[in-house]
């Protein structure tokens, strides 16, 4: 179901430890907006002030997901820059690009491949189903835990980096 979006939305429901006053809020905090890229790159690696320490890298196959042509799928990698990390969700709505609606949020949990790198591959059929034949901007952010499934942070979210189209270019 998409709703409309005037301020920013609560996250999903995850246990939550009190922040030390120096901790950023774990509400997803506004992006600049900015023009996506035409053609899909290669890897796009993203780079925020809120990673700092907390995550090392973060990257994405594609700038671009359809439901009937490629790419099918976009491919995440985060490697974890705690040891205390031990767990990393992806987080992820989508915000039509027409009226500015968003769907839920979505949790998934990434896949650990070692050394500390964390994975998972998104494919539209993840995607609410009501919301896969609007052209939209796929919004997500990455959100560690520790070994009791405590949030130790967040990055930012990424707002327009992910275009998503039921059609072909």
């Amino acid at each position: 179901m998409l709703t409309a979006c005037a301020s920013p939305a609560a996250l999903p429901a995850v246990p939550t430890p009190a922040p030390p006053a120096s901790q950023a809020t774990l509400t997803p905090a506004p992006t600049p907006a900015s023009t996506p890229t035409q053609a899909p790159r290669q890897t796009a690696t993203l780079v925020a002030a809120e990673e700092a320490g907390l995550f090392e890298k973060l990257s994405r196959s594609s700038d671009q997901l359809h439901l009937r042509c490629d790419p099918q799928e976009i491919i995440f990698d985060v490697r974890a820059g705690s040891p205390d990390i031990t767990q990393v969700l992806l987080l992820f709505r989508l915000k039509d690009k027409a009226t500015g609606l968003v769907t839920a949020w979505i949790n998934l949990s990434m896949r650990p491949a070692g050394s500390g790198l964390y994975e998972i591959i998104l494919a539209p059929t993840a995607l609410p189903e009501d919301a896969r034949y609007r052209d939209a901007w796929l919004q997500y952010q990455f959100v560690g835990l520790d070994k009791s499934n405590q949030r130790l942070g967040q990055t930012q979210v990424f707002a327009t980096e992910v275009s998503y189209s039921p059609r072909c270019p």
